[in-house]
Formats: C-alpha cells, sequence, structure tokens
C-alpha cells in the first residue's frame, strides 16, 4: 500500500498509456489507449523494458480480430493492451494462481469482453484444437527454451509470435531456438540489455 504511492499513469508506447487502479486518469490525446492495472503480488506494471518492447510490437502488428494467446501473462497487462489494440480474443496462461487471479481482477478494470485468463504451465493446458493469430512472451530465456517447439503446434498460418524478457547476451541461443522450430525472425527491437523478438 505504501508502494502505490509511488507509481503514477505511464505512457508507454505511441498509443498506450498504463494506469494504476487507484489514480484518476483520462486520455490526453485521440487515439490514447488506457490499460488500468493493479499489479497487486504478480510481476508486471507496464513498465518494465521487456514490457514495453512486446507493447511497441504489438502496436506494430495488430490489425484488429486477432486470435492471441498471452504466455505467463503476470498482472495481465499484455492482454489487457492486446484487448485495447483490437484483437478478437485473448487466452491468457499463468502457472502461478495468484498471477491467474491477479490478472482476472485487472481485467476486470478495463473495458474488455473476450479476454480468458487460466492457470497452465506454459501451453499444457491449452486446447489441443486452438489456433492462434499472434502467441505472446515475455518469460526469462530459461522458460522460453521449453516454450518454442511447442508454438508451432498452436500457431495459425502466418501467424506471428512475440517473445520478450531476454538480454542481449542471450539473444543468439533464442534465434537458433527458434530456427530449430522452424519459425523465422522477421522483426528485432531493443531496449538497452534488453531484445524482443517478432517471428
Amino acid at each position: 500500500n505504501v508502494w502505490e504511492q509511488y507509481y503514477h499513469a505511464v505512457r508507454l508506447t505511441r498509443y498506450l498509456t498504463v494506469a494504476p487502479r487507484w489514480e484518476e486518469y483520462s486520455p490526453s490525446q485521440p487515439g490514447e489507449l488506457v490499460v488500468r492495472l493493479d499489479p497487486g503480488q504478480a510481476f508486471g506494471t507496464g513498465t518494465h523494458p521487456t514490457t514495453r518492447l512486446v507493447l511497441q510490437l504489438l502496436e506494430a502488428v495488430v490489425r484488429g480480430g486477432e486470435r492471441t494467446l498471452d504466455v505467463g501473462t503476470g498482472s495481465g497487462v499484455l492482454a489487457g493492451a492486446a484487448e485495447r489494440l483490437g484483437v478478437g480474443s485473448v487466452l491468457a496462461t499463468d502457472i502461478d494462481a495468484v498471477a491467474v487471479a491477479s490478472a482476472e481482477k485487472n481485467i476486470a478494470l478495463n473495458p474488455v469482453s473476450h479476454i480468458t485468463v487460466i492457470a497452465s504451465d506454459l501451453l499444457r493446458s491449452v486446447p489441443d484444437d486452438q489456433q492462434f493469430d499472434l502467441v505472446l512472451a515475455n518469460i526469462l530465456p530459461d522458460v522460453l527454451e521449453r516454450l518454442v517447439p511447442e508454438v508451432p503446434h498452436v500457431l495459425a498460418e502466418r501467424g506471428q509470435l512475440i517473445l520478450s524478457g531476454i538480454l542481449l547476451a542471450k539473444e543468439p541461443r533464442v534465434r537458433q531456438w527458434l530456427t530449430d522450430a522452424g519459425l523465422v525472425v522477421t522483426t528485432t527491437i531493443t531496449d538497452g540489455k534488453w531484445v524482443a523478438l517478432l517471428a
């Protein structure tokens, strides 16, 4: 509760602003999209460089209506942002029950209606028959190593994968995992020591 007084609305990308539940905030520019958030006990205030990188790539690729999978959703900030940008539906997963509960609370703070949150160890509980146009994962490389080989099974034709949580020093390893999985990196963006990949 003491920490809350130091956390304020932050404009993270051209269109997206993350605002805490307890702060009055109204969009200041045309086209500005606000994602309400109460991070609570789950990782993800939206301000970490790895999150900003995913949001930048999301803005670049979302055309509207995409079936989206957010793996390791944490506070749900990426799922909420994807919804605000116009994707069609979001399935958000997290292995941690606290994160699942936190994401559900945050989703309820926003004018969203097409986000489902489930407890899952990566893709284990994702229905076998579901295909996604967009898969998001802002997770440490040790976990990405397990995730990447599974992604092609859920990625629709011409689907796209956004990976973040990657230190520059570990980027070559992640690229190799993507190549081994039959995925092609099309965009790379960086923020300090962090990198995000679009494949």
